[in-house]
């Protein structure tokens, strides 16, 4: 079950993917934005009545090497939006006695 920001009434929304997080809701109520992260950033928009998705936007960084997207915001007439990424570098291990 997932409210709207404006303190509208609770209700659940069907069809969400495992380990998606809600961004925002439209305007009217009747969409939610949806991310799911990974080496690339994919925003759905979700029909809460029906549980109809529909790819939104997708975010990727042009060099994805230890690229982990992690967060999507939006402003709440949805014009403008940013988004989050990690970059593991490397991983440095210690060997001894390899020959």
């Amino acid at each position: 079950m997932l409210a709207p920001l404006d303190g509208g009434q609770v209700r659940p929304i069907a069809k969400l993917a495992f380990r998606e997080d809600v961004s925002q809701w439209s305007a009217d109520g009747r969409t939610v934005f949806t991310a799911h992260g990974g080496n690339r950033l994919d925003i759905f928009a979700v029909d809460v009545q029906s549980g109809e998705r529909k790819l939104w936007r997708t975010f990727e960084v042009p060099d994805p090497a230890g690229v982990r997207m992690m967060s999507f915001f939006m402003t709440r007439d949805g014009s403008s939006y940013a988004y989050g990424y990690l970059r593991v570098l490397d991983e440095l291990c210690l060997v001894k006695g390899l020959e």
